[in-house]
C-alpha cells in the first residue's frame, strides 16, 4: 500500500468515524496534509453530515422548508418557499402533471424545472434558498401536489385568504372544495396525560393531545415537561421542537393529535411537583417495579383507569388525578423485592457423539425468566465453548467462588444458546450441566454412523429408540 493510499484511508476513517469534526468543518482537527483531500474522500457522503433526530442517528434531514405561500387564480398562480438544505439535494416542487411549474426562481436566478418519478424537482446546493415559480392553467385544478416534509400552507385563491387548507394523507392539496372556502374559528384544546415508570432511572411518558381547528399554525406549549426531567424521545405525526428553556414547539394543522414525550429523571425521585397543570387537571399512570421498590402513592387522588382518557395500554396500571399545586409522592416501603417470583427455566439440549466416541458436543436452549440470580455458569465436566444471549454473542467470563465460566444477565427474561463440549467419552453426560436447576428438560441424542443405542438410564422417557 503507497503513501497516498494510507492518506486516502486515514482521511476517510477520520472523516466518517468521527463525524462530529466535519459537522461543524473544524478544519484545525484535520492534519495539514489531509486537507488536500477533503472534499475527494466526502464526495457521495455529503449526507451522512446533514443534522439527524436525537433518537436516530442513522436518520438524516438535509431538507428543513419553510411555509409554503401560493397565491392562485382561475387562470393561473404563484408560489413562493424558503428552504434550507444541509447537503446538495434534490427539492420536490408544488405541482403534479396537470399544474406544472415554470418560470422557476431560485434565489433570484432562472432554474428548469426536472421531470423526476413524475414529480417538479429542482436541485439546491447546501445553504439557504428562496424558490418562487409561477403556474398556468385554463381551468384551475381540483387539487396539486405539496412536497411531503411542507407542514404549514399558506392558501390564497381569488384574493380570498384560505384558513384552514385541506391536505389529505396523500400530500395532495385540495383547491376546488367546499371544505377549503369555508371559515371556521382557530381553536385549540390541550390534554395531558403521564405514565411514571419507576424504573433505574425512572421514566415519564407524557401524552399531549392536541383537539386543533381552523388554520394550520404554529403553537407553544411552556411548562408541560416535568421539572428535573430530561427529553429523550418523541413520538409525533407533527413536526415538534423543544427549546432549551423547554417550550415545546408544535407545526399544527386541524385534527386530533396524539404527540408522546419521553423524558427521564436526573437521578432518585422520591416526589414530583408541585404541579402547574397549565392545561387543566391531568391524569397519572404509576407502574411500579417491585423488584426494585415497593412504594406507596401519596398525596393525588386515585381514579378508576377505565373511567379515563388515557391509552389503552396504560390503564393496566393505577391512575391517579393531579391537580393544580399537588404533589405526586411515592412512599418507598421496601428496597427490592423481598419475595420475588421463583425461577422458571425451559432446556431443550441437542447431543452430538464423536466419531470415535471419545467425546460430545452439546447445544443448550435455555428460556424463561431469573430473578434470584443474575449469572449462569456451567459445571464440571462441560466445556463451554460459545454462549449466544438474544441473538447475540456474549463474552464467556468468571462467576461465583469456583470461577465457574459462563455469562452475566441483565434483565430477567431468558433467551439463551450455549455450546459446549465433553471431552472425556464417559456414559454418563450431567442432565443440566449448568449451575441452575430448569423445570422442564428434553433432549436429543444424535449418532454417528456405526454406532446405535441400546439403553438409556436416568430419564422420564425415550422416544425414538
Amino acid at each position: 500500500m503507497n503513501s497516498r493510499t494510507l492518506i486516502c484511508v486515514y482521511l476517510f476513517f477520520f472523516l466518517t468515524v468521527f463525524p462530529g469534526s466535519a459537522k461543524g468543518i473544524n478544519e484545525a482537527e484535520i492534519p495539514p496534509q489531509l486537507k488536500p483531500w477533503k472534499a475527494w474522500v466526502l464526495k457521495g457522503a455529503e449526507n451522512n453530515f446533514c443534522p439527524s433526530p436525537f433518537n436516530n442517528g442513522n436518520e438524516y434531514l438535509c431538507q428543513w422548508p419553510s411555509r409554503l405561500e401560493l397565491n392562485l387564480g382561475d387562470t393561473g398562480g404563484a408560489f413562493s418557499q424558503e428552504y434550507i438544505v444541509y447537503a446538495e439535494d434534490w427539492v420536490i416542487l408544488p405541482g403534479n402533471n396537470n399544474a406544472w411549474p415554470h418560470d422557476l426562481m431560485v434565489d433570484g436566478a432562472p432554474v428548469p424545472v426536472i421531470n423526476r418519478k413524475g414529480l417538479p424537482s429542482v436541485l439546491l446546493k447546501k445553504g439557504g434558498h428562496t424558490i418562487q415559480g409561477l403556474f398556468k392553467w385554463k381551468n384551475m385544478p381540483e387539487m396539486i401536489n405539496v412536497p411531503e416534509k411542507t407542514a404549514l400552507v399558506d392558501l390564497v385563491i381569488n384574493n380570498k385568504q384560505v384558513d384552514s387548507p385541506l391536505i389529505d394523507n396523500q400530500g395532495r392539496l385540495w383547491l376546488q372544495n367546499e371544505k377549503v372556502s369555508g371559515r371556521e374559528e382557530d381553536r385549540l384544546e390541550v390534554k395531558l396525560f403521564r405514565m411514571v415508570d419507576d424504573d433505574i432511572p425512572m421514566f415519564i411518558t407524557n401524552l399531549v393531545r392536541l383537539y386543533v381547528s381552523g388554520q394550520a399554525r404554529e403553537i407553544k406549549l411552556a411548562e408541560i415537561l416535568p421539572a428535573d426531567f430530561i427529553p429523550v424521545q418523541i413520538e409525533s405525526p407533527l413536526p415538534v421542537m423543544i427549546q432549551e428553556n423547554r417550550d415545546v414547539i408544535i407545526q399544527t394543522r386541524p385534527g386530533k393529535w396524539d404527540i408522546y414525550v419521553k423524558t427521564r429523571s436526573k437521578g432518585p425521585v422520591g416526589s414530583i411537583g408541585p404541579f402547574n397543570t397549565p392545561f387543566g387537571q391531568e391524569v397519572w399512570s404509576v407502574q411500579s417495579r417491585n423488584h426494585l421498590r415497593m412504594i406507596r402513592v401519596k398525596g393525588v387522588q386515585g381514579i378508576d383507569p377505565g373511567q379515563t382518557d388515557l391509552p389503552g395500554e396504560w390503564r393496566q396500571y393505577p391512575a391517579y388525578i393531579i391537580n393544580k399545586g399537588e404533589t405526586l409522592i411515592l412512599e418507598e416501603t421496601r428496597r427490592g423485592d423481598p419475595l420475588p417470583t421463583p425461577d422458571h427455566l425451559t432446556m431443550m439440549r441437542t447431543i452430538w457423539l464423536d466419531f470415535n466416541g471419545g467425546g460430545y458436543t452439546i447445544k443448550d436452549t435455555i428460556s424463561g425468566t431469573m430473578s434470584t440470580q443474575w449469572y449462569l455458569a456451567v459445571n464440571e465436566p462441560l466445556k463451554l465453548g460459545r454462549v449466544v444471549l438474544d441473538g447475540v454473542d456474549q463474552l464467556i467470563t468468571s462467576h461465583g467462588k469456583d470461577n465457574k465460566p459462563g455469562l452475566e444477565l441483565r434483565k430477567g427474561q431468558i433467551n439463551l444458546e450455549g455450546e459446549s463440549r465433553i471431552e472425556t467419552g464417559k456414559n454418563v453426560i450431567p442432565a443440566v450441566g449448568w449451575d441452575h436447576s430448569v423445570q422442564q428438560l428434553s433432549a436429543s441424542l444424535n449418532l454417528p454412523p456405526g454406532w446405535r443405542l441400546i439403553n438409556v438410564r436416568g430419564v422420564d422417557a425415550i422416544e425414538g429408540t
